[in-house]
């Protein structure tokens, strides 16, 4: 079972709860989209696939949520995350200092013109398998 599950921001301002400069805020925001997958999307998902394991999956900034998701909540059984954000100011430090909430399946992917990000996502899957 396959499902799709679409946020769309306030005012059309997708993304902004990254762009904050006001951290609480942000993380605030980012718990409250967390809250409302756990809360809304998965009943929805449970009704169709009771015991099948449920995965996020984001592009960009929505990979690097994807795989906070799973640091954050053990509802998810894995986090896909496509040419994520792995180099956002905090990620690595916020990486090291916590684990994922259950043992989990994680996708890390990297396009090759995203040589910028390349060290990052380097850097993070050390950070997280190497525990």
């Amino acid at each position: 079972l396959f499902a799709l599950y679409e946020f769309l921001s306030d005012g059309g301002h997708q993304g902004a709860e990254w762009q904050s400069r006001n951290r609480r805020s942000q993380v605030h925001r980012l718990r409250e989209l967390l809250q409302s997958l756990e809360n809304e999307a998965l009943p929805l998902i449970r009704t169709k696939a009771e015991e099948e394991d449920v995965f996020l999956a984001g592009y960009s900034l929505a990979g690097l949520f994807s795989l906070w998701c799973t640091y954050e909540s053990d509802a998810f059984a894995g986090a896909a995350c496509c040419s994520g954000s792995v180099w956002y100011p905090g990620w690595k430090e916020f990486a090291i200092n916590h684990s994922l909430r259950r043992k989990s399946r994680i996708y890390l992917s990297l396009g090759k013109k995203e040589k910028n990000t390349a060290k990052s996502i380097n850097e993070c899957s050390a950070v997280m398998f190497l525990r």
